[in-house]
């Protein structure tokens, strides 16, 4: 999977703006943090299949070094998610006390096997996303909300 940056901004009265330079007009927004990186993921998504039907090559993600960015906005890492949607069937082996478990918690959580474990999967491919950030510079949706929550607690005391 590649993974794009994405400059947020929010400035004073307005939703959150996210920009990708990478793909010049895929602009998206979100009133909290979470919405703007779900519809950044989305417009980036939609994007990219608009160019794709219309034949243009994706470009390779930039780096940090070839972005301009102004100050007041903040790099986040976003994963460009181009499944197709359909579901393959595959055969895994378990060894019988770990497949319990799996069973346990698919039980304790109200969802099938099947989804525990893309959760899993999916939990477990995210961590090598945060370590990127954190050597690359790039912030994280966590450390942005605290920047964020820092800088009101500023401006109150100001």
């Amino acid at each position: 999977m590649k993974y794009y940056i994405a400059l947020v901004r929010k400035e004073a009265k307005s939703s959150y703006g996210v920009e990708f330079p990478d793909f010049p007009g895929c602009i998206s927004a979100g009133d909290t943090l979470d919405e703007a990186a779900r519809m950044g993921a989305e417009a980036l998504e939609i994007h990219v299949k608009g160019m794709l039907e219309d034949g243009e090559a994706i470009p390779d993600p930039s780096t940090l070094d070839d972005i301009e960015r102004e100050a007041k906005c903040t790099p986040v890492l976003v994963p460009l998610k181009m499944g197709t949607g359909k579901v393959v069937r595959v055969n895994v082996t378990f060894a019988e006390d770990v497949l319990a478990a799996i069973d346990d918690g698919a039980l304790q959580r109200n969802v099938s096997r099947s989804a525990l474990l893309a959760q899993a999967a999916h939990a477990f491919l995210e961590p090598p996303v945060e370590r990127a950030n954190k050597r690359s510079g790039v912030t994280t949706k966590a450390k942005l909300e605290q920047m964020i929550r820092e800088k009101k607690k500023q401006s109150r005391s100001a």
